[in-house]
């Protein structure tokens, strides 16, 4: 059985489905960085069913590789030693006390209904 093996743009992903193509240590470096092609462009639209015009293409293109470029900046920070953090601002959520604020005004809601019997809401019948 033939596993699928990604090509091009998505061959560069670290992606745990696939297993990354072996590669020497000094491609490596290469690889690493994201960037991706007019015609790999082309192709996820094509999948996507986006249209693209040709004029559009380059700029598509280029603005993608720039976000590309800003992954491969913030995959380069090391951040062995940051905790996760819930919040940035380490702000702790206040929380309300539990406790019935409003009154049980069922009756006065069911005597304005159209239809109702034994507490519930009769509505038409929607599915057969």
């Amino acid at each position: 059985m033939q596993l699928y093996q990604p090509q091009g743009f998505w061959a560069r992903r670290k992606c745990d489905k696939f297993t990354p193509p072996a590669v020497s240590v000094a491609a490596r470096s290469e690889l690493d960085t994201m960037s991706i092609e007019q015609n790999e462009i082309e192709k996820i639209a094509e999948l996507a069913r986006v249209r693209i015009s040709g004029d559009e293409i380059g700029q598509v293109t280029e603005r993608i590789a720039e976000i590309l470029q800003m992954m491969d900046q913030l995959q380069a920070v090391d951040t062995a030693d940051v905790e996760p953090m819930a919040n940035p601002l380490d702000a702790i959520q206040q929380l309300r006390p539990d406790v019935v604020t409003e009154t049980n005004r069922r009756d006065a809601f069911q005597a304005i209904a159209p239809a109702v019997e034994n507490g519930l809401y009769l509505v038409p019948k929607v599915i057969e």
